[in-house]
């Protein structure tokens, strides 16, 4: 049997682990903002298109995430779907990494993508 101690000390720990997982999730969206302004700016044909494709695909996901994954968006979406929602902007994140390059950051992003959402899907389900 644990004691109460012991308890209360993996609790903290778990909420370290949420807490790291969050930071970790807050980076991967910069990234993600980065990779679709990347994007834009590789696929733009000229000075303009190359602006207006960077600044609508950064910006989209910017909106996007305010409006539908953020904890403070006003929405009935639960936090596991907002969890998924955001993996799936994250991922086409890493899809428009993909196609402009490099694949290899667009394979890691991926990885830390899927990697970062299932902890936090584990946590959730442990009531974290």
């Amino acid at each position: 049997m644990t004691d109460s101690g012991g308890t209360t000390h993996d609790w903290q720990r778990l909420e370290t682990i949420q807490k790291v997982a969050l930071v970790v999730r807050f980076l991967l969206e910069l990234g993600g903002v980065a990779a679709l302004v990347w994007w834009g700016i590789k696929v733009g044909t000229d000075d303009i298109s190359r602006a207006g494709l960077a600044l609508l695909a950064g910006g989209g996901l910017i909106v996007i995430w305010a409006l539908v994954v953020a904890p403070k968006a006003r929405n009935p979406l639960s936090p596991t779907t907002r969890w998924l929602i955001g993996t799936g902007l994250l991922m086409v994140a890493a899809v428009a990494l993909w196609i402009v390059g490099p694949q290899e950051l667009a394979v890691i992003y991926a990885l830390l993508v899927g990697i970062d959402t299932a902890v936090l899907l584990w946590l959730d389900t442990l009531g974290v």
